[in-house]
């Protein structure tokens, strides 16, 4: 700040002194001595700035974002940067750590399918892995986790019986395979189960095989896509975020398949 005003000010006196007499002795006038540069009146800063990105160099190269794609062919890229530190740019991801909040769990799984975002809806249609994008995840590790925490085998579909129907993932219904316990292991389930809360949106994507998960990590930067489990509010949410471009999307198609069938429809003119 100090250096800019000293130029300011030395700019001022050197144009109010060259208002009568100009470089080869002319009177020169208040608006040609207002467009004089400080190089043409022999002023320059003691700090030569560069503005834009200087492309010569790490730090100001102009990177194009990876734009992550969902393959199963893994390409992640080691980086040099700026300071001799190292990022990870992934290209091609399939698989993350994803984290199971109220349960206290995390588990590598699957990631399916890119289902929403927020930003631009053509991340959705690209199969493309940004943070904070919404995805569905393979169920089967928390299944599994919660089968052998809890004893409950969750995500089975309603079965018709003779008392009616019943879910086979209700409290105190064990997994389809009887497996004989010990003592310690049954009371130890039975202990369990009095904390056991499972929300109805999570029990229902069990029954899917696909959890809603939102991605938490910057796949550019450090090459993993990990993320957690949606719960509560934020799973009502983006449910009703999801549904809502579903339908958008069910009423374009509905319009443009009717319109190629009015043209397909429309009489010829005879001549």
């Amino acid at each position: 700040m100090k250096i800019t005003s000293t130029i300011r000010v030395i700019a001022i006196s050197k144009r109010a002194s060259l208002h009568s007499q100009g470089p080869q002795g002319e009177r020169l006038s208040q608006t040609w001595s207002n467009q004089l540069s400080f190089e043409q009146l022999g002023i320059f800063p003691y700090h030569s700035y560069k503005w834009g990105n200087d492309t010569t160099t790490k730090v100001g190269a102009s990177t194009l974002p990876e734009n992550t794609k969902l393959s199963s062919n893994k390409t992640v890229r080691r980086i040099r940067v700026h300071g001799g530190n190292v990022k990870w740019h992934a290209l091609s991801l399939d698989t993350g750590n994803y984290s199971w909040g109220s349960e206290a769990v995390t588990r590598n799984t699957m990631i399916l399918d890119v289902v929403y975002n927020a930003s631009n809806n053509e991340f959705v249609r690209t199969q493309t892995l940004v943070k904070s994008a919404i995805v569905q995840v393979d169920a089967a590790p928390f299944k599994q986790r919660y089968l052998q925490h809890y004893g409950v085998d969750i995500g089975h579909k309603k079965k018709e019986i003779a008392g009616g129907t019943k879910k086979e993932g209700e409290e105190g219904e064990t997994a389809t395979e009887e497996v004989k316990k010990s003592n310690h292991v049954l009371r130890k389930l039975e202990k369990r189960q009095q904390n056991r809360k499972l929300d109805s949106y999570i029990e229902d994507q069990f029954s899917s095989g696909r959890l809603l998960a939102y991605i938490s990590s910057q796949p550019g930067q450090c090459g993993r896509v990990d993320g957690y489990i949606m719960e509560g509010k934020e799973l009502e949410f983006y449910m009703k975020k999801i549904q809502k471009n579903k339908e958008k999307r069910s009423v374009i198609h509905a319009n443009s398949f009717a319109d190629i069938i009015v043209v397909e429809a429309a009489p010829t003119q005879s001549n």
